[in-house]
């Protein structure tokens, strides 16, 4: 992975350390990085105050060196699982390998209390997975050694998500559309054909304009639909009368974009109103939380209406290629190729796991000495848009739901792959985690002594990387008698490439860190992002907290200890 010198952004960061790095280059930047000619020399951040409350805190953050990839040292114990070849009747040696990752996480178990030198599982061919790959307290290593899933020497392992789908055929010659049956529960946003993503099929998008009474981008959706207008409380209306006739009109989904706001809203109704005008009905619920939406983050300026982008999720939409429609009512789904894309040889996959690995965590049950190092993640899919609340977005992914969540400041934390809680002395090295319908990798409340560090994350529906807690009681307000635990500290994340995020969700980050301590991020390389390349910072006196209270409990700041240390940052537009 390449480290990078060039440029270093300016972020919010309350309370923390915000190192900055001269640019080292005048020319405009590179759209790749450049490849690095030696390491960084290490910079010390500044010692902070102390945590109300707590002992002093001191940090001890500095800029390592490039994490190599993984070598089993010599008191290593290890196995091997080939997802192709092996056999769970097997032993786990070179010469009978396992097959699945289940029975190797499940034999290794008894080994861990008496560990002297790190348990190695040597992983080889692409593990398709049934269900989320789930590791417990019982998983992470003991005594001070690790258990390691890495990419067998020479090999490209792979953790899948998805669902391939075969056996295509001709529907509509005319308009070059193929169809092919999936199965019965397949209800996803996420295609990828050739390893590329698809557009669900789309009315075009509305023309942004610059609106200069609040200085921001809008839309007003008149050049993707005719007599285009708000019409009552719940919907709005248009002179195109062909939305009538569609099949499945309740399918239909109305996506918006007004600076970073960028909700998903499901069509309630496709109803005429007289001769020549049909209405949009959405759901009371989810008008009455872009209301308060609206009101909270906005005011009165905000006209959602006034930011339509597109009407998409019908087959009668599908017009473009690269294009595909999912048919929940007859399992069908139906594809337009790109140039050069053949459906008798493409490999065309589904996104169906939310979580490909998932570490649930407690504050009894940390788990901890778990390292990934150069696996491929792939293939995860996520549907956060309610029937009856849509998806209503808050900033940085957070969105609000139905329910209490509707309610709070904070509301939904995103979906991820990869996702772990109290998570301690973790690393995911050398990485891949692409193809997702969510957030690549999330590591919540209570991540202590973790690495990220040379992992390629692209093409994420959602955000890039999670780090921290946001939660207003576990992160925010923790109890002087579990902060220990709870804190996010001493983490790193480090060399890494970020790029192509928010291919859906708008509003999402390349590297999102929440409520930490002593945390590091630096030389990364973040380009092509929808909203922020890193996010750092949350609270705004949150928890029935108002700013003056908020200053009394944390006098000190809500952060210590953090850097943000030369990452190089292109095309990422924050609006």
């Amino acid at each position: 992975m390449k480290k990078l010198f060039a440029l270093t952004v300016s972020l919010l960061l309350v309370g923390g350390v915000l190192v900055a790095c001269t640019p080292a280059v005048t020319t405009p930047p590179p759209t790749e990085a450049p490849t690095p000619t030696e390491a960084p020399t290490p910079t010390e951040a500044p010692t902070p105050t102390p945590y109300i409350e707590v002992d002093p805190y001191a940090p001890s953050v500095s800029v390592p060196d490039v994490v190599s990839a993984y070598v089993p040292g010599e008191n290593a114990a290890q196995y091997y699982v080939d997802a192709a070849n092996g056999s769970d009747e097997g032993d786990g040696s070179a010469a009978s390998p396992w097959r699945t990752l289940e029975h190797a996480r499940d034999t290794v178990r008894a080994l861990i209390p008496s560990m002297n030198g790190d348990v190695v599982l040597n992983l080889s061919g692409e593990f398709v997975l049934d269900d989320t790959f789930v590791l417990t307290q019982a998983d992470g290593g003991a005594n001070g050694f690790d258990v390691v899933y890495r990419s067998a020497d020479g090999q490209q392992a792979i953790v899948s998500g998805g669902t391939r789908v075969t056996d295509w055929s001709l529907h509509d010659a005319e308009k070059n559309i193929w169809v092919a049956s999936v199965p019965e529960d397949a209800d996803t946003r996420n295609f990828f054909v050739n390893g590329v993503r698809a557009n669900r099929a789309s009315t075009p998008d509305a023309t942004r304009i610059w609106e200069s009474r609040v200085g921001r981008l809008t839309t007003k959706a008149h050049n993707i639909l005719s007599g285009y207008t708000r019409y009552g409380e719940f919907y709005f209306s248009t002179t195109d009368t062909s939305f009538l006739s569609y099949a499945h009109p309740e399918d239909l989904e109305l996506v918006f974009a007004w600076y970073w706001f960028n909700p998903h809203i499901p069509v309630a109704a496709v109803k005429a109103l007289g001769d020549d005008c049909v209405t949009f009905e959405i759901p009371a619920l989810a008008d009455s939380i872009l209301i308060g939406k609206r009101d909270h983050a906005y005011g009165k300026i905000y006209n959602m209406y006034e930011s339509l982008l597109r009407i998409e999720n019908a087959y009668e939409l599908l017009d473009t290629p690269g294009e595909f429609y999912l048919d929940i009512h007859s399992d069908k789904l139906y594809y337009i190729p790109r140039d050069g894309e053949d459906m008798a040889t493409a490999d065309t996959v589904l996104g169906r796991l939310e979580h490909l690995v998932s570490a649930p965590g407690s504050y009894r049950e940390i788990i901890s000495h778990i390292r990934f190092d150069g696996l491929t993640f792939a293939y995860a899919e996520w549907n956060p848009v309610d029937k009856q609340a849509g998806y209503i977005d808050i900033q940085a992914g957070f969105y609000k739901g139905d329910g209490i969540a509707q309610d709070t400041a904070i509301g939904v934390r995103p979906s991820a792959a990869l996702t772990f809680t109290f998570a301690h002395n973790w690393m995911i090295t050398n990485c891949t985690v692409c193809h997702v319908g969510n957030v690549g990798i999330d590591f919540g409340s209570s991540t202590q002594n973790v690495t990220i560090a040379g992992c390629h994350v692209w093409d994420c529906a959602a955000g890039g990387i999670y780090l921290g807690g946001h939660s207003d009681a576990v992160d925010y307000r923790p109890s002087k008698y579990t902060i220990d635990t709870v804190r996010s500290t001493d983490n790193a994340v480090i060399d890494n490439y970020i790029h192509d995020i928010g291919a859906l969700f708008y509003d999402s980050c390349g590297i999102v860190r929440g409520y930490t301590y002593n945390t590091l991020i630096a030389y990364n390389s973040i380009m092509n992002v929808s909203y922020d390349a890193i996010s750092a910072g949350w609270g705004w006196g949150h928890g029935g907290l108002d700013m003056n209270a908020t200053t009394d409990q944390f006098k000190y700041g809500v952060f210590t200890g953090n850097a943000i240390v030369c990452n190089y940052i292109f095309n990422a537009p924050s609006i």
